[in-house]
């Protein structure tokens, strides 16, 4: 999957789910050309950039989608990211989308990515990764890329 198609994707999957008020397609350029904002009912905004690894062949649809998972509750108040990067896996895996192979948590892997962020990855091959790159608090301006409170 293309950045651009995972935008779109997120864009059209987030905000039907529970918690989330708003989503709209985010960019900084030839820095990060591609991102989605995320704002949720709490007042917090995500901003996560969107980047690909293509397939080593043809990118094709095979497989199907994995297991539907929990969703964890964002609950009332200001999510800590990684509530977040869990609400956001869980989204993504419970939206059915053929081809996906799994999703996964930077907080999952060995040793933990030093900013929050998942990934993507589909049965071709194909990966999508989604650092966490800025995280604001309602009313808050966002910080500096990759300074986010925890």
């Amino acid at each position: 999957m293309r950045p651009e198609r995972f935008v779109e994707f997120a864009c059209d999957r987030y905000p039907a789910v529970a918690g989330v008020k708003e989503v709209e397609p985010w960019s900084e350029g030839n820095v990060r050309p591609f991102g989605v904002l995320v704002a949720f009912d709490s007042g917090t905004r995500l901003w996560h950039a969107v980047t690909a690894q293509p397939p080593a062949g043809t990118e094709a649809p095979a497989g199907r989608a994995p297991e539907p998972v929990p969703r964890p509750e964002l609950g009332e108040g200001r999510p800590t990211p990684l509530a977040v990067e869990r609400f956001l896996v869980a989204a993504v895996t419970n939206a059915g989308l053929a081809g996906v192979a799994r999703v996964w948590g930077y907080s999952e892997r060995e040793p933990p990515a030093s900013t929050p962020g998942f990934g993507v990855e589909f049965h071709d091959g194909a990966r999508i990764f989604a650092p966490f790159v800025h995280f604001a608090d309602p009313g808050q301006q966002r910080g500096a890329a990759y300074e986010l409170a925890t």
